[in-house]
């Protein structure tokens, strides 16, 4: 729809599909997310910084929307 030619469309869902299911690349916790289908938020004592949490509810509403891309 968006007129891109001239890529290897194969290639392209191959690359988008390894980075939705590897752990340690673009997507932290994926295992977890893969293994419950969420990203737990531990409770965490008098946090001093929120962005060193998980963000769970965040990290999974975000693969939720990724994966729904891909597919």
């Amino acid at each position: 729809m968006r007129g891109l030619r001239g890529y290897d469309v194969a290639s392209a869902y191959h690359l988008l599909l390894r980075n939705a299911t590897v752990e340690g690349g673009t997507r932290p916790y994926i295992t977890e997310y893969m293994n419950k289908g969420y990203v737990s938020t531990p409770d965490i004592a008098n946090p001093q910084v929120e962005t060193k949490a998980k963000a769970g509810v965040t990290k999974t509403l975000e693969y939720a929307y990724d994966d729904d891309a891909v597919a």
